[in-house]
Parts: structure tokens; sequence; C-alpha cells
């Protein structure tokens, strides 16, 4: 089916280009420039055109020349929602394409709802209007700003349909043959004394401990505390348990020879870790360029002295396979589909090490907030696998139980 396009993540376009070469032997042109510069080069006949969704805009009257007969949506959740400018783009893109596809592990990270937008570019007959999808689905309540769709109900229902009509699931179970055992872990780190101190001062008077460390902030956060103040505890207990994180990796690296990814969010920490491991590390974030990328992840799968991956969850959570038997978590993220895509990092077709058990840690601040969302995160979850595999997963994220019977060891 040719021509075609895909749009994918800028740092998985020359990852298509290999994979098209090498297995379909088809030729590709990366579109790089947001000025378009119109040569032969371009006018070419070639099959597969790979671009990124940051600038589609610039590239539209010439993609939509190419009268394509396929366009491959890739990590299609980035088009979640309905409104924004990426996904109106990706919409005019597979206006009157014959053909569609949506490739993703994780075509919805936290609701239904976000569902609706990829099935609904996929296959617009099947499911033709958000709001009878919504009204069946999405558990519509109504609140002083209108209807809100945040809900999720007959998710049985909307899974046979989804089978029926445009979802090809394979799902790990279908395929365990092929990959490691997976085992994960619950590290609940004890705080030292004064960490404690001063997380329980900030949980217990989060204005007065606010004012403390910068009265503007306190200021403004009097008018949506509760709000500000999950997110300040969040990042005070990923800054306080950092030693007992480092702590924990030297003794990882001390008993084994392995190599080992870490996962985080906060820049400064992730930017502490890495620093602490320089001569023997990557570090891959929001302000990694994308060209490095790629050859940052081949130096941690193929130099045996790179000993450790450090990456953002949104940066590096897509499209970077790595050799790696191991992963740690030192700070979670809202939603399972985001700790999903990473978890597949080490863990899927190609991934971690031929006949190796794969160990997933979850490095938790034991007394904070972060338990919270462990339980949050398990609860999604199971949104998450009744939809898409019609059913509840008894392997599903089950963080939230691992660490409540870790928590428990340690007290008796």
């Amino acid at each position: 089916v040719r021509p075609a396009i895909v749009i994918c993540p800028a740092g998985l376009k020359d990852h298509w280009a290999h994979e098209a070469r090498h297995h379909v032997d088809m030729g590709s042109i990366i579109l790089n420039s947001t000025k378009p510069i119109f040569t032969s080069h371009y006018d070419s006949q070639n099959p597969l055109w790979i671009i990124n969704y940051e600038i589609l805009e610039p590239w539209m009257s010439f993609l939509r020349s190419l009268n394509p007969m396929l366009v491959v949506i890739d990590e299609c959740h980035y088009v979640k929602e309905r409104n924004t400018k990426r996904s109106k783009l990706t919409r005019r893109i597979c206006l009157d394409v014959p053909h569609v596809i949506g490739i993703s592990g994780t075509p919805f990270t936290n609701r239904p709802a976000e569902l609706f937008n990829v099935i609904n570019l996929i296959d617009p007959k099947g499911f033709p209007s958000f709001i009878p999808f919504a009204n069946r689905h999405c558990q519509p309540t109504w609140t002083y700003w209108g209807w809100n769709y945040k809900g999720a109900e007959r998710l049985d229902e909307l899974h046979r349909k989804l089978m029926k009509r445009c979802m090809v699931r394979q799902r790990k179970v279908d395929v365990l043959s092929q990959l490691p055992p997976l085992r994960q872990i619950v590290v609940p780190l004890t705080l030292s004394t004064t960490a404690k101190l001063e997380y329980a001062k900030a949980e217990r008077h989060f204005i007065l401990w606010l004012r403390e460390k910068s009265p503007v902030k306190a200021q403004r956060a009097r008018k949506a505390q509760a709000v500000v103040k999950v997110g300040y505890l969040l990042r005070l207990a990923a800054t306080l348990k950092l030693p007992e994180v480092i702590g924990w990796m030297e003794n990882y690296f001390e008993d084994t020879d392995d190599k080992l990814a870490v996962y985080g969010i906060q820049k400064e920490i992730l930017t502490t870790i890495h620093q602490r491991w320089s001569l023997c590390s990557v570090l891959i974030n929001g302000d990694t360029p994308t060209k490095q990328r790629q050859k940052l992840k081949e130096r941690f799968n193929s130099d045996h002295t790179t000993r450790l991956f450090v990456g953002n969850i949104q940066a590096a959570g897509a499209g970077i396979s790595l050799k790696c038997p191991t992963l740690a978590f030192c700070q979670l993220p809202w939603t399972p589909g985001e700790l999903g895509q990473v978890k597949a990092r080490v863990h899927g077709l190609g991934r971690g090490i031929k006949g190796r058990q794969s160990d997933i840690y979850y490095l938790v601040a034991a007394g904070t907030i972060e338990e919270r969302v462990c339980s949050i995160l398990q609860e999604k979850q199971q949104v998450l696998d009744q939809t898409l595999d019609g059913e509840v997963n008894g392997n599903a994220l089950d963080v939230y139980d691992l660490l409540m019977q870790s928590l428990k060891e340690i007290k008796t």
C-alpha cells in the first residue's frame, strides 16, 4: 500500500527507516526541517515518508499532495486529545486516506475517553461520534463547568466492539514463550530522621513549610492548596529519598555485574544520578537532542563498560529498547500507561537479555504520598486491562499490594 506516511515521535524516525529497509526492503525519506525545501530528492517516487508530530504543519501541503494510501500513526496515544494542534494536524493528514493504522502498547493511558480520537481516526464508521461513545462508556457526570467524561463503564462491551471492529491486541501472556520471566519488587526506602521530620512538617503544615522556602510561592499556593500540595509532596519525597536511592544503586552495582536502567521525572534528580556514575552512564531527558538519543541507546546496549541508563519517563519511555535485565523506578508517573511503556523497555519482544529474568524495582519512600500513588496506579491499571484485554489481568500492576506487603514484613 504505497505511498505511505509514518507519523511518529522524533526519536523514532531513524528506527522506522532502519526497520523498513531491514524487514521489507523499502526505501524511505525522513523529513526533518520546519522549512521544507522542495527538491527533486523530495519529488521522487519514494514509497515511505517518515515525519514527526512536531513538524506536521509546514509539511502538510506536501504530504497531502502525495495522495497517500496508508498513514501509520506510531505511539498513537500522542493524539488522544481531540482538540490539540497535534491531533488536528494528524486528522488532516488522514483525511480520505484509505488505510490508517495506529500503533501503541498503551492506546490510552488513563480513561476510555482518551481512546476515542484514535479509534475514530482508524474506524470512523464504527466510532463516528464522541458523545454517543462517551455516554455509553465514559460514565458522564454533570459539573459546574459542564459534562465530565472521566469515568469508565460497560468495559466488557467496549472491548468486544474494539476486537470486532479495529483492534489487534497482542498481550504478553500470548507470547510468554518468547519473553523472559518478569518479577516486580517493591523496595520501601526508609528516610533519615531529618528527612522524616521535614516531610511530616510539609504534609501537616504545608503553607507554613512552603512559606519558609518561598513566601511568594506560599501566597500563590493558598488559592489551590490541595492541588499544589500534592505536587510539592511528590517532589519532596523524591528529593528526600535520593540518598537512599543512590545507596540502593551502589549496592546493586557491588552485588552484580549486570546493567541497570533507572527512570524518573525530575531533571535535577536524574542529573544527580547520572553525575554520580558519569563515567559509565548515559542520560536521556527532555533536553537531549533527538539525534543523540539513538546514539546514547546504542552506547548503552553495545558498550559493556556503560552500565547505567538514566531516563526521563516521558522522554525515554517509548521506542527505546534496552538490553538490560533490570529496571528501577525512582519516581512514578500518574498513569499506568506511561509506567507500562517504560516497563516494556526491558521486558518485551527483542528486549532484555535472552533467557534472563527481568526485574522491575519500585523504589518508594515509605510513609509518604508515594504509597498513595501506587494505589491509584493499580486502580487505573484495572480499567486499562478490562478495556483492552477484556479481563482484569491477574498479573496487572500490583505495586500497591506489593508495597503494603513489604511494609508489613518490615514492621513485623
